[in-house]
């Protein structure tokens, strides 16, 4: 039979051991929201839809911000038709050109845990090959034929914007799958911009976040980049496909 002083002395290493757990527990998720993916397998890659192939394939890969703790959030919206994404854009005349870039500045926040905006910037683009705008796209982004028309500049001058605000192409970019990074070599092909090369251009690198997203247990083939930040409970006020929104709900999710 236990004694009251055992049962006591028993009890107080069962509230250790828990609590040891549980700190345990704590420093595993912030490492993943620190971003290393070493031990990331195949299969966990596969269930996010981003395996073979994918830019944060393999293992012993760690989040790249730079030397300097920065790094960019990039976004873009593309014309688009309805059924275009089933059909793979493979319609008549079909092809996914550049109506908006943004992307935001990021450093490491104060104290260290999480990160933080230190600088913003968004451009509408001019398409060549399908400049007059779908309804389904004006309906699914709110960017309207008057504003591109009014207020959108040629591709060639957008790149050389985004290249600036990621300090001469320095700093790495992440964006949400392989669309974007597909966009702009797209972009440029179709508009004919024979001397352009996404990773010479920005040599800190086009990075895909969603395997990362994938190990952090986010699930992010539920959710598209403006709205993953649904998938930790924050609440955001705006517009979902506004390229400038979509990489603020990434942010928030970090």
């Amino acid at each position: 039979m236990i004694g009251p002083r055992t049962a006591v002395v028993l009890i107080a290493a069962l509230v250790v051991g828990v609590l040891t757990y549980a700190l345990h527990s704590l420093h595993t998720v912030r490492q993943d929201k620190n971003y290393g993916v070493s031990g990331v397998s195949a299969s966990d890659l596969a269930m996010s839809g981003e395996a073979k192939g994918s830019d944060m394939g393999g293992s012993g890969l760690e989040f790249p911000t730079g030397t300097s703790g920065r790094f960019v959030l990039v976004d873009t919206e593309y014309t688009t038709w309805e059924g275009a994404h089933a059909r793979h854009w493979s319609g008549p005349g079909e092809a996914r050109e550049a109506v908006q870039i943004a992307a935001i500045k990021v450093a490491p926040a104060i104290g260290g845990i999480g990160y933080r905006e230190i600088g913003a910037w968004s451009t509408l683009v001019k398409p060549k090959q399908n400049p007059k705008l779908s309804e389904y796209f004006t309906k699914l982004t709110e960017i309207t034929q008057d504003q591109v028309d009014t207020m959108g500049v040629e591709f060639e001058d957008a790149i050389d914007k985004l290249k600036d605000f990621s300090e001469d192409g320095a700093l790495p970019m992440w964006h949400y799958g392989k669309n974007d990074k597909e966009v702009l070599e797209e972009t440029a092909q179709v508009q004919k911009m024979t001397d352009f090369d996404v990773n010479s251009t920005f040599a800190g690198g086009m990075h895909n976040i969603r395997p990362i997203f994938g190990r952090c247990g986010l699930r992010p083939w539920k959710w598209t980049s403006g709205s993953i930040h649904r998938a930790v409970g924050v609440d955001m006020g705006g517009h979902v496909h506004n390229a400038l929104f979509d990489v603020r709900s990434m942010l928030a999710t970090l």
